[in-house]
């Protein structure tokens, strides 16, 4: 049965480093927003632009990944998650499309103290795929995180019985 693994959590709380291990193993094939806006449309543009963009990008990403879970192959999504609407929508496209493979959400807590020291370590390398975030832009988006229910989610502790 493949897998599809959501990674939600805020900014710089451990997503991508988590994906970039797990993109090793065999059979999981790794999806990354950020990487794809920043690949077709540059640095982040405002936000009007910016949402339609994603959409179209992560629409075409549920079509791949959809496809892929149809091949057995494990599918983790870093997109944030920051909804619980958005994870809903997820989670009901792909109960849809692959009734038969298994569907988690994993969620990265991060406390600010941490997330901003992990942030600043990150934009000083400036990694390719990475959007530079102020402190008042940071601050704005964590506003707008929503913090996934128990009955949402599997800790990252419990990561390793996911993989097997």
């Amino acid at each position: 049965m493949s897998k599809l693994i959501l990674c939600c959590g805020k900014i710089a709380s451990g997503k991508t480093h988590f994906c970039s291990q797990v993109k090793n193993k065999k059979n999981y094939f790794v999806f990354n927003t950020d990487e794809w806006m920043i690949h077709f449309y540059g640095e982040s543009p405002d936000c009007s632009v910016f949402h339609e963009r994603l959409e179209k990008c992560t629409d075409l990403m549920y079509k791949i990944a959809s496809d892929l879970l149809h091949k057995d192959i494990n599918v983790v999504l870093d997109f944030g998650f920051w909804t619980a609407k958005e994870r809903k929508k997820c989670l009901d496209y792909f109960e849809k499309m692959n009734p038969n493979s298994k569907r988690i959400i994993l969620y990265f807590p991060i406390d600010d103290i941490k997330q901003r020291s992990h942030l600043d370590k990150r934009q000083k390398k400036m990694p390719e795929a990475s959007f530079y975030f102020s402190d008042q832009k940071l601050l704005f988006f964590n506003e707008k995180f929503e913090t996934p229910t128990e009955k949402e989610l599997i800790l990252i502790d419990d990561f390793a019985k996911i993989l097997v």
